[in-house]
């Protein structure tokens, strides 16, 4: 039977159909079925580049670190996950709590010509905090502003957010769970809003009762998820400690009025 030797044309796909939807990041299993299609050309998005400047005059970069010392937690997860979005990592500096130093990494053309600018540490309001200073002072003007002052959340709460012309400045807390919530929440969507990429919260349930802790910030908790699509809180969750961040699969946004056991949560993926 010869007809079973014949491919029928539209066998995979209907003529009109769409092959990608707008936002997926392209791999070679992509450009394989682009091509197959007999599609030689793409419209694509540039991706964002992204500067990171780690702040702190008590880090560490290797050993065990001595009293009122902490190694770094940020140089290498930054960089991995800000690429893993979407993103450029075009340059990281170490810089120390010194004023002359940040302002002028701030201004300086490398960092802003950027997308993204990225500082860890001295997003607070103490005296030491030369990061939320110069920030602020870094976006005054016509063509600038600061689009948040701190959020309503924990950990994270002192996360700087604001604008330099088209670039989002990021100001991020010192601990390093609460500097990576604040990758997550914002940095994260910031590149799939730059790609074209969907950002969107999941859902499940909470599998026990999470009492509320401060009632004008929503809470964001590490947490496994089962098959069930069932969402159970590891330990190691406050703002100074990495275990839960790294062994959890999500990160539940528990509303400041807590959860009951079951009631519906929605979460990040880690």
């Amino acid at each position: 039977d010869v007809d079973k030797d014949i491919r029928p044309a539209g066998q995979e796909r209907a003529a009109g159909a769409e092959l990608l939807a707008p936002g997926v990041r392209l791999t070679p299993r992509h450009i394989a079925m682009l091509t197959a299609g007999g599609v030689d050309e793409v419209t694509v998005t540039v991706r964002p580049t992204v500067v990171c400047a780690f702040t702190g005059n008590e880090i560490v970069r290797s050993g065990v670190p001595g009293p009122g010392e902490v190694r770094d937690a940020f140089s290498t997860s930054f960089p991995a996950l800000v690429e893993s979005w979407g993103g450029v990592v075009t340059s990281t500096e170490a810089i120390a709590d010194d004023p002359v130093a940040v302002e002028y990494w701030l201004r300086r053309p490398s960092t802003v010509d950027a997308d993204i600018v990225l500082v860890t540490g001295g997003s607070g309001h103490s005296g030491q905090d030369f990061a939320r200073r110069f920030i602020t002072r870094a976006v005054a003007g016509d063509d600038g502003e600061v689009l948040a002052s701190g959020v309503a959340c924990r950990p994270g709460h002192p996360t700087l957010i604001a604008r330099r012309g088209a670039q989002l400045i990021i100001g991020a807390p010192g601990n390093p769970f609460a500097a990576h919530v604040a990758l997550h929440s914002f940095v994260m969507p910031a590149i799939a809003a730059f790609v074209g990429a969907s950002s969107e919260l999941h859902s499940g349930a909470c599998a026990v009762s999470l009492d509320p802790l401060d009632r004008d910030r929503v809470r964001l908790i590490p947490a496994s998820l089962g098959a069930d699509r069932v969402c159970t809180p590891v330990d190691g969750a406050h703002s100074h400690m990495l275990t839960g961040y790294a062994t959890g699969d999500v990160l539940l946004v528990v509303p400041s009025g807590g959860l009951a056991a079951g009631e519906p949560v929605d979460y990040l993926m880690l």
